[in-house]
């Protein structure tokens, strides 16, 4: 997408508005209540979109202080998901887990154990619809800092759909909004 230029005085028109809010950044694509140790979401994925922006907001949990979700293309089958995770807490602990061959990504913490200490969590996804390796970067807070994680799946597979688990069976609340990234 070009992007154009003004000279000193000149006012942008209506046509030109229309032109770069139709073709540049993010389009919403749906809303997902998460309720639940597993959640499944299928057709996620299409090639309408090459990248994907998922916000999680509310998120907490009813089993512990702090749980980790995961997420999976593959419904947990398969041994080719790798990630990292560092979680800064207030009290300058530091928190480094990986997962290695795994069948989830350890995407991020969610907050604690009532609604009014909840997390945010923002992933952008690559490349899920494309015969090629997917991969994640995310960041978020949740109840006592900071998170960041970032990982791939090493395969050449197209996905559609999503899994989110709670790690340890921690049963998993919040909202799921997601976005897709225009390209032209």
């Amino acid at each position: 997408m070009a992007i154009k230029t003004y000279t000193a005085w000149e006012s942008p028109n209506v046509s030109d508005w229309n032109t770069y809010a139709t073709n540049g950044g993010l389009e919403w694509i749906s809303e997902y209540s998460i309720a639940g140790v597993t959640t499944n979401i299928s057709n996620m994925f299409s090639s309408t979109y090459r990248n994907y922006r998922l916000v999680f907001s509310n998120l907490y949990n009813t089993t512990t202080a702090a749980a980790y979700m995961l997420f999976s293309f593959t419904a947990g089958a398969g041994t080719n998901h790798y990630c990292g995770l560092k979680a800064v807490d207030n009290t300058a602990a530091v928190t480094l887990n990986f997962q290695n061959g795994s069948a989830y990504w350890l995407a991020g913490l969610t907050g604690g154990t009532v609604s009014n200490v909840s997390s945010t969590l923002v992933v952008d996804i690559f490349n899920p619809q494309n015969a090629f390796e997917t991969t994640f970067v995310a960041q978020g807070d949740w109840n006592a800092g900071g998170q960041y994680a970032g990982g791939i799946v090493n395969t050449n597979t197209q996905y559609t759909d999503l899994q989110i688990v709670g790690l340890f069976g921690a049963t998993l609340i919040g909202t799921l909004r997601w976005y897709g990234y225009r390209d032209t």
